[in-house]
């Protein structure tokens, strides 16, 4: 009885530590928002064009996705986008994206004042906080 106890109790702790090692396998990384939701844009014929690669195994939040100028939303039209329904445990049946997300909106005059703002998540569970970013600084 006391071997099968004892041998119990090694099984256990070698899972627990295979578990504890597991977690932190580089597979499980969570990335950077930057790399997980990379961002460029450029301006072409008076219209500017903004680009998210979105990283395998991550999704933004369809609704998330805002520009704004000051106190203004603009409105954009998405070009090219991997759009699925989802199931999510907080927002309930929502638009998600993956892999890519394409968006064309009008030139503003002043770059400076814009910021684009999304969130998104890793299929591990992990959710980002709301991110922004000035749009002078993805323009290239």
């Amino acid at each position: 009885m006391y071997k099968l106890l004892k041998l119990s109790i090694l099984l256990l702790v070698t899972t627990i530590s295979l578990d504890a090692q597991n977690l932190f396998d580089e597979k499980n990384e969570i990335l950077k928002p930057s790399d997980a939701f990379a961002t460029s844009g450029y301006i072409d014929n008076d219209l500017l064009y903004i680009n998210w690669r979105i990283n395998n195994g991550y999704y933004l939040y369809k609704n998330s996705v805002k520009i704004v100028d000051g106190d203004n939303e603009l409105e954009y039209i998405i070009i090219n986008s991997n759009e699925t329904t989802y199931e999510d445990e907080f927002f309930g049946k929502t638009q998600i994206l993956r892999g890519e997300l394409f968006i064309m909106t009008a030139k503003v005059e002043n770059l400076n004042n814009l910021l684009i703002y999304f969130q998104g998540c890793s299929d591990s569970g992990f959710c980002y906080p709301l991110q922004s970013q000035k749009i002078s600084k993805i323009i290239f």
